[in-house]
């Protein structure tokens, strides 16, 4: 039914739901691009040379996917009761808005910024995947999911600009970027799950959630 609703649709109807998406994933792609490049020499005055900077990152990186591997199930389950469209908005809020803001107001002390970062990369990025299953048939995911991921990889561009800009400025645009990410989730992306998909939160959906086992057959 999904995939003959496609074909009946003119280009624009048929792509809307894409074409809603692409200013978040460029908001949260250049956020990403002014703060990538600073990280390095922020990371390298705090603990006294790269090659420390880059075994405490790997530390913490592999810290939060083991913790991942845990939660993941969960997360599933989690996105099938509250839905899609509150993680568009948590996602950047948690995982670069208030890291960032821990970055510039503790800019000597990146341990928080990579604390706080670390916990908000928790939110796995199946939401959107999640979203594009909602609203597209089998046939054209595959083109969804390599436009999506093309508008991702055309944000790598605005890594030339903190090259020109101070660290001051760079720290204000990535802020600004991630926070209208937060503000575009929550006017404009709505929630894509089909009513009679979306499960109840209850105890007993609560309970499930909790005692979820990722290693169970």
């Amino acid at each position: 039914e999904m995939q003959q609703e496609e074909v009946e649709a003119g280009f624009c109807k048929r792509y809307k739901k894409v074409f809603i998406l692409i200013p978040y994933i460029m908001l949260q792609g250049i956020s990403g691009m002014f703060i990538a490049p600073l990280l390095p020499e922020i990371m390298k005055d705090y603990f006294g040379s790269d090659a420390r900077a880059a075994e405490i990152t790997s530390y913490i990186a592999a810290a939060m996917a083991f913790i991942g591997m845990f939660t993941a199930a969960f997360y599933g389950k989690l996105l099938d009761t509250v839905g899609r469209r509150p993680f568009f908005i948590l996602a950047p809020l948690f995982q670069s808005s208030i890291p960032y803001l821990l970055l510039v107001t503790f800019r000597h002390q990146p341990v928080i910024y990579m604390g706080a970062n670390a916990l908000g990369n928790l939110i796995q990025g199946s939401y959107m995947t999640s979203y594009v299953a909602d609203n597209f048939s089998t046939k054209t995911r595959v083109k969804v999911f390599a436009t999506t991921s093309a508008i991702g990889s055309i944000t790598a561009f605005f890594a030339i600009f903190p090259g020109f800009f101070s660290e001051t400025v760079c720290l204000i645009v990535a802020c600004v970027c991630s926070f209208g990410a937060v503000a575009y989730a929550f006017f404009f992306i709505p929630e894509s799950i089909p009513a009679d998909v979306k499960q109840p939160m209850n105890k007993e959906t609560a309970k499930d959630m909790i005692s979820t086992n990722p290693f169970s057959s």
